[in-house]
This record gives structure tokens, sequence and C-alpha cells, in this order.
């Protein structure tokens, strides 16, 4: 039996936000598989095959990842907040993969560049649904904190990992400025000990060092 992934759709049909979900997992599990098993010969060739499938969906989904769509509808923004995770975690397996095998940093380099890019995506969507005066009665972040706590802590590593190398004054100040937006989210989805801040004590703890040498006042995380 084919994978749903690998089943083309006729031009002009319409999925909905469901059936966008169930195509999201079945990649995300396929993404996972793939960076787990990062020795298997044709890991290179199974990455590029994942990258063009990503973005297949990304095109296929298009009607529910936009701006309008992610702010009103609680599951196109799960569904944005995990492609976008996906699409990172793949990433990131590359950069393991690469540093593994001691290639070129220009390699690794692409990849941390697509994986920032994914993060600050999952920022901009965060962005669109921050709880705030005018939308005290729509909390969409809260109604979905069970499907959008790993795609934060998803953009949050890979932030981090801009962070530890360091790059120009502007990028970082974006970085940092996103960091906390997403830290913001997450505070008000899970208490300050819950599971998904463990996992990411490394990146607060990165962002007030930062704060500390730069001359800020360090924001309780």
């Amino acid at each position: 039996m084919p994978s749903v992934l690998d089943v083309r759709v006729e031009p002009g049909l319409e999925i909905s936000s469901y059936a966008g979900c169930v195509l999201m997992v079945e990649l995300a599990l396929r993404c996972f598989d793939h960076g787990q098993q990062r020795d298997r010969p044709g890991f290179w060739d199974d990455y590029y095959a994942l990258v063009k499938k990503t973005d297949y969906l990304f095109v296929l989904l298009k009607r529910h990842l936009n701006a309008t769509s992610i702010r009103e509808d609680p599951v196109a923004f799960s569904l944005y907040m995990n492609l976008r995770a996906t699409e990172i975690f793949s990433h990131e397996s590359v950069i393991i993969k690469s540093e593994e095998q001691g290639l070129p940093p220009l390699m690794i380099a692409e990849s941390q560049r697509r994986a920032t890019a994914a993060a600050f995506q999952i920022c901009s969507a965060v962005g669109l649904n921050l709880p705030s005066p005018r939308k005290e009665s729509s909390d969409i972040i809260m109604l979905q904190a069970i499907f959008i706590a790993w795609p934060l802590t998803m953009a949050l590593k890979a932030l981090h990992r801009e962070l530890v190398n360091g790059g120009g004054k502007a990028t970082t100040s974006g970085v940092v400025a996103s960091t906390r937006l997403l830290f913001a989210a997450l505070d008000h989805i899970e208490e300050s000990e819950g599971y998904w801040h463990q996992t990411v004590t490394h990146v607060g703890a990165k962002l007030q060092e930062w704060e500390e040498n730069n001359g800020f006042e360090p924001v309780a995380l």
C-alpha cells in the first residue's frame, strides 16, 4: 500500500487542514526515521528527497499556510508550526551528519541557514497568535498547546545554534528578539518546570549570558 505522501494530488483539488495534518505527520515520521539512521547508505539521497517532499507539501497546502489561515484556523496554525519544525529537524540531522563526516563548513552553514529561516517563520506564526488585549477571547496558542510545544522547542534550539556561533549585530539582535518571543509562548502554555522547558534550559542559559554580556537586563526564563 503506498504512503499517503506518495499519492499525487490532482491540480485544483482542495485538501482540508485536517488532511494536511495527516500528510504532515507522515512526513515527520519519515524525517525522524531518517535522522536516527545517519549511518545508513543513501542518507544524503534520502535527505534531498525529504526536502523535495517538504517543499511539495508547502505548495500543496498553501491555502492553509498563509497569515490569515494561521491566525483564524487553529488546525492550520498547528499544521504550519509542525511542518516548519519538521523542516528544522531534517536540517539539524544533516548538520550533525556533516560534523561527524568533517564536511566543509559551507555545507553546514547552508543547513543552518535553512533551519534558522524555519525558526524565524515559526516565530512569525507565534507572533500572529500571541494573546493580547484585543484577542482575549481567542487564545489559539493555549488551545493548541499540546501540538505546538515541540515546534517551539525546535525553533529555540535552531536559534541557539545561531547564538553560539555568533553573527552580525543585526542578525544576532533578531535571534535574541525571536528567542524571547518563543520563550514567552512556551511560558504561556507550560510552567517553567515543565518537560518542554527542561529540553531548552541550555537555550535560556545562553540567552541570559548574551544579555549580561551585552548590557541587557536578563529576562526571567
